[in-house]
């Protein structure tokens, strides 16, 4: 490549990275069907023959597509053709020798036309609500609105007039003869003018001119005149004088001759809105009055209409994300605006129109902005895991974000810190806008914070988006492989080794055997990890005969406790041996913390519940047969010991045990006496004596069976509140702070 080719390449690339580094300006252009149909319709639609968004309804919207400007930018301008709406302006217009716009709050109504004809009201209907803004509104006594003609000859027409005004009656049937506008002349009438002739049997609407040829006045018939707003305009050229009402022409007379004639030579000789120099005050609100020296054209009246009875809105927000969710929409009537540093540009316009024969219509639509560099770091929002959430196990989490950006998104990483270290995953974009990744939580305790990085394509970043989580254990230690095994026997005085494989998912604390020996006295024994294999031991010596109970007792460093694991072994009464092992026991009280020496409680599983039977008596021999019912009077639910309940017979053999003594079942009740052995008779007293003697057998036999079973009772309750009270001050010492 040759040295010049080289240059201009290297200059090109280096206007590409200006044009892209530095503000420039740009703009959209909404002018065409295809374009307007990118936004939303609602009661509108783009009429193809005037080429133009307008209304099918009384009232609708439209919303434009949503802008892109690729980047940060500044709007500062947004332009509209459109019908015209609202008041008119001496600029729009030729001709004009009044305006007033009636929306005064003292009285001085000023004159808009640019020929300085400012009028007085003496009413104080200020600021009465109009058809455009606000209106003068005129009692029907006295109120009128008086414009000197004195200095102002442009108010006397010769050739052509034309005449404007929105009016609404406000008490029919009483403006008869009541004048609206008039150029006043006295008895000679008014030179040009707007007037009501409304009765109880009539509805009209007046206008009048005097010529050369006289006074002429002129009315239609407005069947079903109301009280409300209406556009009335008048013009008159070439002996013509035609009628408007609502932007149609009603009426016209014609051969009215061809010169206006204006009485001068009188102080009243001014022009009147509302009355006229010999009263006839209107009954009447008056807005947007208007006189032209020359005849306005049907289609000009007609635009003057619809401009009051069309309107529409134009609002515009600036957003920085694609939806524009969270921008609120603000109405402008200007065009020049101001947006910054968004890039994202939306506008609305609300349409409304009280004829639907007629509608405002919006033909184009130019927005224009400036592009800035890209300053805008990436959203992060919302996170996961949410603040100050709760991990109570040893898990694998998902750590995760939604980031966004003006631009384009470029790495994502999150840091996640915890004590005594700290590790960063990156994460990735697999679902619309969400990044994110897997993590495994490390076996420690406490807060994990996490940081979240976004950089995009422009090298900006957001590294300030944080969110933490605490990790609690829950878990307590696992207890296995305890010995001896439940059930072992040793030899009496052997020293048995007590051993537990313990682990757990954070650390073990302490490890503990709590021994309950035959006498039920308790034996503490803390046990080691001497290899440090998980394997904890020490050893205990069996001196005594009986069952030995064990409940190993792990804590973990986050105090949670496993005593669920318990077992049992028996010193057979064999005299010495070595048992589970030699050695000595590694157990000595003065090692054992204080508040375990006061522990000195019973540890023990169910004892196996003795079987003791209750039988009546045998039966009579039936077909060789005896039988007996039988009864656990412990309830055990066994019966290892239960006494036969039938058994084979013969009648001889009956009769002979029946001539015995015979068996009392445990706790029968023997008599005293039998009355089948007394010869005598015995006396009521005497019997009644016997039943005594019965009943009192009966009821001390009941109150010492009774008292044995709450002794029983109480003993087992005692058992079980001394366990709950040990593993109550376990937990309690153990408990995280």
């Amino acid at each position: 490549m040759r040295t010049g080719t080289k240059i201009k390449a290297l200059g090109f690339l280096l206007v590409l990275i200006l044009f892209f580094s530095i503000a420039y300006a740009a703009k959209f252009n909404i002018n065409k069907q295809k374009k307007f149909n990118k936004g939303e319709y609602h009661n509108t639609y783009y009429n193809t023959t005037n080429n133009a968004l307008q209304l099918n309804s009384t009232t609708g919207t439209y919303t434009s597509r949503i802008f892109n400007a690729q980047n940060p930018a500044e709007w500062y301008r947004i332009k509209w053709t459109a019908s015209k709406t609202g008041k008119i302006t001496a600029e729009e217009t030729e001709g004009l020798i009044l305006l007033m716009h009636l929306d005064e709050q003292n009285r001085t109504i000023i004159d808009y036309s640019g020929q300085n004809n400012n009028g007085t009201y003496n009413g104080n209907l200020y600021s009465q609500t109009g058809e455009i803004n606000k209106s003068i509104g005129f009692d029907g006594h006295n109120d009128e609105i008086k414009i000197e003609r004195t200095n102002n000859p442009e108010l006397d027409p010769t050739k052509e007039v034309t005449l404007s005004a929105w009016v609404k009656n406000t008490n029919r049937n009483k403006n008869w003869q009541k004048r609206i506008i008039c150029r006043a002349g006295g008895s000679q009438g008014c030179s040009y003018g707007l007037y009501f002739n409304d009765g109880s049997t009539y509805d009209r609407l007046g206008i009048q001119v005097r010529t050369e040829t006289g006074q002429h006045q002129k009315e239609w018939d407005w069947t079903g005149m109301n009280t409300e707003w209406f556009h009335w305009a008048m013009t008159f050229s070439n002996g013509t004088m035609i009628l408007y009402f609502n932007g149609e022409q009603k009426a016209n007379w014609t051969g009215l001759g061809n010169t206006l004639v204006h009485r001068t030579q009188y102080a009243n000789d001014d022009l009147y809105i509302g009355a006229t120099d010999t009263g006839k005050n209107a009954y009447a609100h008056i807005d947007e009055a208007a006189i032209w020296n020359r005849t306005l054209t049907a289609q000009e009246i007609r635009e003057i209409y619809i401009r009051g009875i069309t309107e529409y809105n134009i609002s515009i927000r600036g957003c920085n994300d694609s939806l524009c969710n969270n921008s609120q929409w603000n109405k402008t009537d200007s065009k020049n605006i101001f947006i910054n540093n968004t890039q994202y540009f939306q506008f609305k316009t609300e349409l409304s129109t009280e004829n639907t024969n007629y509608s405002p219509q919006i033909f184009r639509v130019k927005i224009k902005y400036t592009v800035l560099p890209d300053t805008l770091i990436p959203s992060i929002y919302p996170l996961q895991p949410a603040q100050n959430t709760t991990c109570r196990t040893e898990q694998t989490i998902e750590i995760a974000a939604n980031i966004t950006d003006n631009k384009k998104i470029d790495t994502a990483h999150a840091t996640i810190t915890y004590p005594g270290n700290s590790q960063q995953i990156i994460l990735t974009n697999k679902t619309q806008n969400k990044y994110n990744n897997s993590f495994t939580l490390p076996k420690i305790i406490g807060r994990l914070n996490i940081t979240f990085f976004a950089n995009d394509t422009s090298n900006n970043i957001n590294n300030t988006e944080t969110t933490y989580f605490n990790k609690l254990d829950t878990i307590p230690p696992a207890v296995l492989n305890v010995t001896p095994k439940a059930g072992s026997n040793f030899s009496k005085n052997s020293v048995v080794q007590i051993t537990a494989n313990v682990t757990d998912n954070i650390a073990v604390d302490k490890i503990f055997a709590n021994v309950t020996n035959p006498d039920l006295s308790v034996t503490w024994l803390e046990l080691y990890d001497d290899n440090s294999d998980n394997i904890y031991n020490n050893s205990v010596i069996a001196d005594q005969a009986g069952w030995y109970y064990i409940t190993i007792i792990a804590n973990d460093t986050s105090g949670n406790i496993n005593n669920t694991v318990q077992t049992n072994f028996d010193p057979a009464n064999l005299g010495g041996g070595t048992g589970g092992g030699g050695g000595s026991a590694k157990m000595a009280y003065q090692s054992i913390p204080d508040w375990k020496k006061e522990l000195n409680t019973i540890i023990i599983p169910p004892q196996e519940c003795a079987e003791s039977w209750l039988c009546t008596e045998w039966s009579t021999c039936a077909n060789g047969t005896q039988t007996r019912e039988c009864s656990d009077w412990n309830n055990c639910g066994t019966e290892k010991t239960k006494p036969a309940t039938k058994r084979n017979c013969e009648i001889d053999t009956v009769n002979k045990e029946k001539e015995a003594k015979p068996e009392q079942p445990r706790f029968a009740i023997t008599p005293i006496f039998s009355l089948k052995q007394t010869k005598t008779t015995v006396g009521t007293l005497g019997i009644l004596a016997i039943i005594s003697v019965l009943f009192a057998s009966m009821f001390l036999t009941y109150r010492q069976t009774k008292k044995h079973k709450s002794k029983e009772k109480e003993k087992n309750k005692n058992i079980k509140l001394k366990k709950d009270k040990i593993l109550g001050k376990l937990k309690g010492v153990y408990k995280i702070q």
